[in-house]
């Protein structure tokens, strides 16, 4: 059974409301949005009114977040910073998402996003993840937007499960309503942050499905003002200390053992094949001359590694396909390897004890010796 954990992130407090745009999306009138635009007590350029989340997982363990926002615009300024969304998705396990967009000027007339102005693209050189770029129609002072993106998974993301982070902090909006769902049999594990107390979800079972219901208020201060109000706040990033490291899950072994044996790649003769540290220093020092590393990192690359003979006959490569080349290598020489995931950056420690692959955004190469472990950065050359 692959498991799962779902993180609801707050700052401040919240009390339940209900206005117009409680309706289902798309379905209030444009006189009911110019009318909560007028009501939002929110100061600034943008005033974000509405923001929903639904989170539904499958049966097999997918994912379909939808979210919608909407939000009025109040000056130049925020035109000209707010006229263009960015969402970003990773198809080796995600479909493209979905989008719908509509308009209401400042007049009660509704422009709707042409779809095919929707452009499509990498979002980094030689990554996995894309980025689609939305034009917002006819956007001028007085615009009422409202928006909705859904991102489904194609296939899971990791037979192991993973982690949802839902972060409401940083979204300003009256009301805020969260929904999240799965299968009872999921046993899915739900977390809060900084949500007082006095804050308790709706839980229903309804047939086989597990529901809880988020419906709340954050305070009034003026919405930030990124080039996107649907780019996510950033989540809270697992440490990378030595402890973390140590307690670092392995990305499926069966589907790391799967590729290597798919690919298998041979010693060149004047390599060491003994179980040593002077072994283990060789290797890696010739795959780094072999293989360049393009820069991409597990998180912006896809997580099924490329078979090591493909890997060295490209010549260049990711994270994970340079390191699971390197694992090959070393247990060619007789060396026990394996490919171990971390994650970056002096934040909070992953949730609980089951952090999902997708919580982590960087790979090492674990060498484990008679009497010890060496650890490799295989990406950077003076690493070790």
């Amino acid at each position: 059974m692959t498991r799962w954990l779902v993180v609801l992130l707050m700052l401040g407090t919240a009390t339940a409301v209900a206005t117009p745009l409680d309706k289902p999306a798309f379905t209030a009138t444009p006189a009911e949005l110019i009318a909560s635009a007028k009501a939002s007590p929110t100061t600034g350029p943008t005033a974000i009114l509405r923001y929903d989340v639904h989170l539904e997982l499958d049966g097999l363990g997918r994912r379909t977040r939808r979210t919608r926002f909407v939000y009025v615009v109040r000056a130049q300024s925020a035109v000209d910073g707010w006229g263009t969304l960015f969402h970003f998705y990773r198809p080796f396990f995600q479909d493209r998402p979905a989008v719908r967009v509509r308009v209401v000027a400042a007049d009660g007339n509704v422009t709707k996003l042409d779809l095919s102005t929707v452009r499509d693209a990498p979002a980094e050189p030689n990554g996995d993840r894309r980025r689609i770029v939305i034009p917002i129609p006819k956007l001028a002072v007085g615009s009422i937007v409202e928006e909705e993106v859904t991102i489904r998974d194609r296939v899971p993301i990791h037979e192991g499960g993973g982690i949802e982070r839902i972060r409401i902090g940083d979204v300003v909006a009256s009301p805020v309503h969260v929904v999240i769902a799965a299968p009872v049999a999921r046993k899915l594990q739900l977390r809060t942050r900084n949500v007082p107390a006095s804050i308790a979800p709706r839980h229903e079972v309804i047939g086989a499905t597990e529901r809880w219901t988020y419906d709340l208020t954050l305070p009034a201060t003026p919405a930030r003002a990124p080039n996107s109000p649907t780019d996510p706040p950033p989540p809270v990033e697992p440490s990378a200390g030595p402890a973390a490291r140590r307690a670092a899950p392995r990305p499926s072994p069966r589907a790391v053992d799967r590729r290597i044996a798919e690919g298998p790649v041979a010693l060149p003769a004047e390599l060491p094949t003994t179980p040593t540290l002077e072994t283990v220093r060789a290797i890696t020092g010739w795959v780094r001359r072999t293989v360049k590393f393009d820069g991409v990192d597990l998180r912006d690359s896809a997580l099924v590694p490329s078979p090591p003979a493909a890997t060295l006959k490209r010549a260049s490569a990711d994270a994970k396909d340079l390191g699971t080349l390197l694992v090959a290598a070393l247990r060619r020489a007789k060396v026990r390897a394996d490919l171990v995931v971390v994650a970056s950056g002096p934040k909070a420690d992953v949730d609980g004890p089951i952090g999902g692959l997708d919580e982590f955004g960087h790979v090492l190469v674990r060498a484990r010796l008679a009497n010890h472990d060496v650890w490799i950065e295989v990406t950077e050359p003076l690493a070790q």
